[in-house]
């Protein structure tokens, strides 16, 4: 068996490689003379340096067939070694860093001269720049998005809201077409709940215009059914939930009137110019009395600080300094939520979800997640 003719060692075959150094064997007989640097112990001259490799394919050993040759399965393992980066890559990349993060000295007026044209002047720059061309670019990210179902409806997540928190707690996944929530009955049960009727709600997927789309149900309960609004329009009773109190709002009814039967009676009203005092008003609900605060014409905000607010209610820890806005847009009165901690609640009998969604029955809160990019994290 030969010798490598850079280090010494054992060559496996005529053309092979050192597994020592990684010098090439060209032939059994024409070996590469061995330099005085490498005999010494240096390193190898450029004449006798490894030759550049890309990769190498490396099979396990196969039995000779009839012919002679190796037979290899098409199903065999494949391993794939690539070679190493080149020291003097290395030291280019690092000389460039180095130089770069140094300061650089201002340079002299003979520097500052540009070469003539034709000149063959070295550059400096030039031979670090042509090692580092050879570098391998990083690869770009794949942007290529999550599969995800076409051709059935989405499965949403349903949170029940942990005390004390806004985002996180239990996760069931409504993978069945139909959902209870109550108390006593269903498939999802908020046992420690005294609001909470036995049945409470349904969250149902029904087809809606060639889709399928969920919607919420209130089954009759007793105490009713509230979602998160950003903004809402009012009509008379409609029941509220701003921090941790009910509210009704009241206004007038208005008149019904015949369009087409022009024998109708109106009932006098007085003079018009002169509106009805306090016409429009919002009502507390407390369990033993009520309490009432006027609306004026041009609207009013509800909070807990009485120097921004126009409705200051009793003392509730969970409304914000300035938590709801009540105003009147085109002849309809209309709540908005001005960025409260704890939000703004409206009662529903049944509402359609086609986005992410929060309701509340009784004291208990819930999310209803259709997207994955909320910041739960689940």
């Amino acid at each position: 068996m030969p010798a490598c003719p850079v280090c010494n060692a054992a060559l496996l075959a005529a053309g092979g490689i050192c597994p020592a150094c990684g010098a090439v064997n060209s032939s059994r007989d024409n070996a590469a003379p061995v330099s005085s640097s490498a005999a010494a112990g240096g390193a190898p001259t450029a004449a006798s340096a490894p030759a550049r490799r890309t990769a190498i394919e490396v099979f396990p050993d196969a039995p000779r067939g009839r012919g002679g040759r190796h037979v290899r399965r098409e199903d065999e393992a494949k391993e794939t070694m690539l070679e190493p980066v080149p020291e003097a890559l290395r030291q280019a990349a690092t000389a460039r860093r180095t130089a770069a993060a140094a300061p650089q000295p201002a340079a002299s007026t003979d520097e500052r001269r540009a070469p003539a044209e034709g000149s063959t002047t070295p550059d400096p720059q030039a031979a670090p720049n042509a090692a580092a061309a050879g570098e391998v670019e990083p690869l770009k990210p794949d942007t290529t998005p999550i599969f995800r179902p076409v051709r059935r409806p989405p499965v949403p997540r349903l949170i029940a809201v942990d005390d004390g928190q806004l985002l996180d707690g239990e996760v069931w996944r409504l993978r069945r077409s139909r959902t209870i929530i109550g108390r006593a009955e269903g498939d999802i049960l908020i046992a420690g709940d005294p609001d909470i009727s036995g049945k409470h709600i349904e969250l149902a997927c029904v087809p809606v215009e060639g889709g399928m789309k969920w919607r919420l149900t209130d089954l009759n309960s007793t105490n009713g059914t509230f979602v998160r609004v950003n903004r809402a329009p009012l009509a008379d009773g409609k029941e509220l939930i701003l921090a941790s109190h009910r509210y009704r709002f009241h206004m007038p009814a208005e008149p019904h009137r015949d369009a087409e039967d022009i024998r109708a009676t109106r009932l006098f009203a007085g003079n018009a110019s002169e509106p009805a005092e306090h016409a429009v008003w919002l009502e507390l609900l407390g369990p033993n009395r009520s309490q009432r605060f006027d609306v004026p014409e041009t609207g009013a905000t509800i909070g807990a600080d009485a120097s921004q607010c126009e409705l200051v209610p009793a003392r509730d820890p969970f409304l914000s300094p300035m938590h709801a806005r009540i105003s009147r847009v085109r002849d309809r009165w209309q709540i908005e939520d001005v960025g409260s901690v704890n939000g703004t609640w409206m009662r529903i009998d049944r509402v359609m979800l086609d986005q992410d969604a929060e309701f509340q029955i009784g004291e208990q809160r819930f999310r209803f997640l259709l997207s994955r990019d909320d910041s739960s994290g689940m």
